[in-house]
């Protein structure tokens, strides 16, 4: 293999933005090795460049790993439910207060058993079998207080500029919200909707006192209610009380809503009883990418979104057909109680592949356009692009006029929707502008108001213009002069978002090509693209402030007949011309005016970039012929379709080398796209560039439709215990306690609670490499697969078990060689790049996976003796593991410790071969006893409230019995045993 110069270090302004957005589904019990998972991606999380220096929990693995890579990594979106929104928060309290996950392992071995959960049979009649409030909501509260004390939190607290964070915990309304809407007739509809969410969002830009994460808002507490009120799975725990305006009953119970700078983070008000939220989205999907495609991004981005799901569905059995011999009862009402948990998320993983691939498409087709650009072909088509402009315009203030209680849209994931660009009015410039607002979307003391203004008719009057020479336009009339001045901007908001896309990805497509060698020219593109990112800031600030205002205009009910059209245009004009209070133009008037600077502001960018941006489309190898529109993007979107890095292209001091794929098609484009806006042949004033961006903004919107909401590709990423491991351990569910017993089977045993976290550390750790080792940016960095082996052996071999691991990594030297062979490709424009590194990621992974096993079979094997002094079966498997522990070296080596956690097959444990053990008896009895007690206080019927007290005996001398018969048979066993040694 070739050796050659590669770069050292990747300056921070230039490293890879790896942005994860976690979705984790219910899985009662399952929550223990979904703790396992989290566990991981908050350390790789933690492991960040760009993270604090005294981030617990961080990895030298993670942290080699992202070196090698040239990326920073956080996590951004979090969406859970029922067990998956226990742990969703206990990652998001992380992030903002940088601890280490690990001792959640500790809390749900203890707390998470039958023996703690189950109520007593004895008392009043049971509400449920398990306790939520009694038990559940106090270990939770106390879990976040001691991972992180509040005496504490001040200092380790992380600043939402930093970390940018949006959490959603879903619910399950015992009463129904009535929403009311208005079909085209006006007429009201009234619909009930149970759809919930707990939301504590932070955006880069709200402020610390208004951040639900801030310590000063008793965010421990409020995050362990809302996992209790996700949890509350019906039967099991009871329906969880959710306070909203006032503190509850006592100091678990915090207000959920909104009082003074603390934001509400309950979608519902007034308080109310909640179930699990897995009842109605039991796979949080949609809202997670609703979230996703709000992010900005002021980097390359590789966006993953991480499915965390232990026990995917299989292939489902063939129902025989019979007519005549129609299911059981019993059967159907299983069913019925089996289908809300078994939603699917297919049709959210369609919306994620049809994205990508509308994007793609998307980016491929702009050089086409750009390349054919006629601005007579604009003025031609302005009449066209006008109608669809007044369209997409009115539908925007149409939203932001009616986004209150009772008016808004609300869609399937419960949260309340305000436009498409899916910014709330009830944001920061919006919280100023109306006043008191709640996180829900309402307005204090305000009843809802009348509906029935429709957005076709506000797009008419926009096309049409209103009277006066102060009334803001949103519809150009035609392409601006040059001498047009900015304060004169009559484009609409949502055209320079566009000319911002465009500016986007002509730098997205300069950064990916400019050679890794040339790092003058990436310095000055990076340059160019914080400042873009700077205006674009600006402009999401405009949208906000001005959106904020059309929530203050009064809307009146539309009068019958001929005066409806007259008096929707006096509302409209009045509200564009009046002045604001300091006397000084309209939100609208002095938000168009400072959209004008924006896209001046940007067009000059374009401008003064277009030296250094043709440097870099020339730097690739020349004629890679016309690429299809659909060709594929690599992994994440942020790289353009086809990219490519000639390393010391351009330059005397080299020939040009591919790095990335299909270079020479992406120079092209990138040609195609300067040579419309900024061709080399003499210079354009911003004005002109302008003009030439709006002319194919026209033809864009006119010809080729609509754009994609968000031109960002996401990587899907399934986390499941069908995960592969270095040491021959199983992969695949059947390894999990947590999937037994209707997913309760964990919190049987303690060692079944133990190897599953520990299943959920080795099967995240697993997935954490695999998403890390990305092989089209390690071909973007122009690394040679020597330098690459190089670096990742460092970040493999180290530690307590360096020797061993040493020799292994070395064992698979040939087949990672061959994996990283396409590093080495040559300076053929087509470089096939694999989708991933098999073999790679798993000889990297071996060390962590032996420095997991090292932290944790210890508390393995003390949670098999613990079960056997509770009655547990002695000649289990968990037994054989626990001797062989005993008799373990001083130093255990790796290759001992895989051996004896794959030998322990604690999940794997039958619960039948537990029939009749002492454990058995004494949980299914006061099971049964507290099953009674429930079902006597549904029926009314006090005779069956009492028979637990009969049963609950009869457990208790049988358990007593069966612990004395033990005890005295292993005192003989072990008098046996000392004089087998005499």
């Amino acid at each position: 293999m070739e050796e050659r110069d590669t770069p050292a270090a990747v300056p921070d302004d230039d490293r890879e933005d790896i942005r994860i957005a976690v979705v984790m589904n219910g899985g009662v019990s399952l929550a223990v090795w979904m703790g396992g998972v989290t566990t991981e991606i908050n350390r790789l999380a933690g492991s960040s460049p760009d993270g604090p220096d005294d981030s617990a929990g961080r990895c030298e693995v993670y942290r080699e790993l992202l070196e090698t890579v040239g990326a920073t990594v956080r996590v951004d979106v979090i969406a859970g439910t029922s067990a998956g929104g226990v742990n969703g928060a206990a990652l998001a309290y992380a992030q903002v207060y940088r601890a280490d996950l690990r001792p959640l392992g500790r809390v749900w071995a203890e707390t998470g058993s039958f023996a703690k959960l189950l109520r007593s049979p004895l008392g009043p009649p049971a509400p449920s079998l398990l306790r939520g409030d009694g038990h559940l909501l106090p270990e939770l509260a106390g879990a976040f207080d001691r991972l992180v004390p509040a005496s504490l939190r001040p200092g380790r607290y992380v600043p939402p500029r930093r970390r940018p964070l949006d959490l959603m915990i879903t619910a399950t309304l015992m009463a129904g919200e009535q929403e009311t809407f208005h079909d085209d007739f006006g007429n009201s509809i009234t619909e009930t909707s149970s759809a919930a969410v707990f939301r504590f969002t932070r955006e880069a830009d709200t402020p610390p006192e208004e951040d639900p994460f801030h310590f000063s808002h008793d965010v421990a507490r409020r995050l362990a209610l809302a996992g209790r009120c996700t949890s509350s799975f019906p039967v099991a725990f009871e329906p969880a009380f959710a306070p909203v305006g006032a503190d509850g009953p006592d100091g678990l119970h915090p207000d959920l809503g909104g009082s003074g700078r603390r934001p509400a983070v309950a979608s519902f008000a007034p308080s109310r009883h909640v179930l699990d939220g897995a009842i109605l989205r039991n796979r949080p999907v949609e809202p997670a990418l609703e979230a996703v495609y709000r992010q900005p991004a002021e980097r390359q981005v590789r966006r993953l979104l991480m499915y965390v799901d232990p026990n995917p569905a299989g292939a489902v059995p063939e129902e025989a057909a019979d007519p005549g011999d129609p299911p059981p009862l019993g059967d159907v009402l299983e069913t019925l109680f089996r289908l809300p948990f078994e939603q699917s998320a297919a049709e959210e993983f369609r919306r994620i592949r049809e994205n990508n691939a509308r994007v793609r498409a998307y980016r491929a087709r702009r050089p086409d356009q750009a390349g054919a650009l006629d601005e007579e072909l604009a003025v031609r088509l302005m009449p066209g692009y006008a109608r669809a402009r007044a369209h997409r315009e009115a539908a925007r203030i149409h939203a932001a006029l009616t986004a209150r209680s009772g008016t808004e849209p609300v869609g399937r994931t419960g949260l309340r929707t305000a436009g498409r660009s899916g910014q709330e009015p009830g944001d920061a410039a919006g919280r100023a502008a109306q006043g008191p607002q709640d996180r829900a979307g309402r307005w204090a003391n305000e009843p809802p108001p009348p509906g029935g203004w429709r957005p076709e008719e506000i797009a008419e009057l926009l096309a049409e213009g209103f009277p006066g020479e102060d009334v803001v336009r949103y519809v150009p009339a035609g392409l601006p002069g040059d001498g047009q001045a900015a304060a004169d901007w009559d484009w609409g908001l949502e055209a320079v978002e566009q000319l911002g896309r465009a500016a986007v990805d002509v730098l997205k497509r300069a950064v990916w090509l400019a050679p890794p060698a040339d790092g003058g020219l990436r310095r000055r593109l990076r340059k160019r693209r914080g400042e873009l990112h700077e205006a674009l800031a600006e402009l999401r600030d405009s949208r906000r402030v001005e959106e904020a205002f059309w929530g203050t205009v009064p809307l009146p009910a539309p009068p019958p007949g001929a005066h409806r059209r007259r008096a929707l245009r006096d509302l409209l004009t009045g509200a564009l011309a009046r002045t604001a209070p300091d006397g000084g133009p309209s939100a609208p008037a002095a938000e168009a005016a400072r959209r004008g600077r924006i896209a001046l502001r940007i067009a000059a960018l374009l401008a003064g970039a277009r030296d250094d941006l043709w440097r870099a489309a020339d730097a690739a190898p020349p004629d890679g012929g016309t690429p299809p529109a659909d060709a594929a993007l690599p992994a994440g979107g942020d790289a353009p379709a086809g990219g490519g890095v000639p390393q010391g292209a351009g330059h005397p001091d080299g020939p040009p080398r591919t790095t990335v794929p299909a270079a020479a098609r992406e120079a092209a484009r990138l040609r195609a796209l300067l040579r419309a806006l900024v061709p080399r042949d003499g210079e354009r004033p911003p004005a002109a560039v302008l003009r030439r961006m709006l002319a194919a903004d026209v033809c864009r919107l006119a010809a080729g439709g609509e754009p994609p909401e968000v031109e960002q590709e996401v990587v899907l990423q399934q986390i499941s215990a069908r995960t592969p491991n270095p040491f021959g351990g199983p992969a695949e569910p059947g390894k999990l306690a947590g999937i037994r017993l209707g997913q309760f089977g964990a919190f049987y045993k303690k060692s079944w609670r133990v190897g599953d976290w520990i299943w959920g550390r080795l099967d995240g750790a697993t997935r954490m490499v695999q998403a890390v080792l990305d092989p089209a940016r390690l071909l973007q960095l122009g690394l040679s697969s020597p330098e690459v082996l190089r670096r990742l052996r460092r970040a493999a071999v180290g530690g307590a078990f360096a020797g061993e691991l040493g020799e292994r990594f070395d064992g698979d030297r040939e087949r990672i060689e061959r994996e990283l062979a396409f590093l080495d490709a040559g300076e053929g424009p087509e470089t096939e790049v694999p989708a991933e590194l098999t073999a790679t990621v798993l000889a990297v992974v071996r060390r962590l996976h032996a420095e997991i096993l090292a932290e944790e079979l210890a508390g393995l094997a003390e949670a098999v003796r613990e079960d056997l002094e509770a009655g547990a079966r002695r000649d289990s498997v968990g037994h054989r593991f626990l001797e062989i522990w005993r008799d373990r070296p001083s130093r255990p080596s790796a290759e001992y410790l895989f051996a004896a956690f794959a030998g322990a097959g604690t999940g794997q444990e039958r619960f039948a071969d537990e029939i009749g053990t002492p454990l058995f008896l004494a949980t299914a009895g006061r099971a049964l006893a507290v099953g009674a007690s429930v079902l006597g206080s549904a029926l009314g019927v006090p005779r069956l409230a009492a028979l637990p007290w009969s049963v609950a005996d009869a457990a208790r001398h049988e358990l007593l019995t069966r612990i004395r018969t033990g005890r005295r048979e292993a005192a003989g066993l072990l008098d046996r045993l000392r004089g087998h040694r005499l």
